[in-house]
């Protein structure tokens, strides 16, 4: 190769700039709105057909848990995501995930908490 042709994909570092909320230092960002916690996760290079969303017991504690690989066919790296939160999964209603622009989306619901059956009456 000649060294124009280098020279050509020489690496502008002054130019490059990233802006992203969440980054690989700190990989997700937890969103809570009303009995529904959205949890952001970074999963760069991930489909959504090679993550797994699940549960987890580890010495009496239940974490949900992210996990994922996949092998880029044109740079031949690996890429994959593993995290875990602990969770009470008595108070979880249900969990709906997607996987969207590098980002994966778990949405949390969480059971309203039972109104106690206490008789309240005004008294003279």
């Amino acid at each position: 190769m000649t060294d124009l042709f280098f020279n050509f994909l020489d690496w502008d570092r002054d130019f490059y700039s990233f802006t992203r909320p969440i980054k690989d230092m700190y990989p997700y960002e937890i969103v809570r709105e009303g009995n529904k916690t959205t949890i952001v996760f970074n999963a760069l290079g991930l489909s959504k057909e090679n993550i797994k969303v699940d549960f987890d017991k580890i010495r009496g504690t239940d974490y949900l848990v992210i996990s994922g690989e996949q092998k880029n066919d044109v740079t031949g790296r690996t890429y994959s995501v593993n995290g875990r939160f602990a969770i009470d999964v008595n108070e979880i209603k249900k969990i709906e995930w997607k996987c969207k622009d590098g980002l994966l989306y778990v949405d949390v619901y969480f059971k309203q908490p039972d109104k106690p059956k206490i008789d309240i009456v005004y008294k003279e």
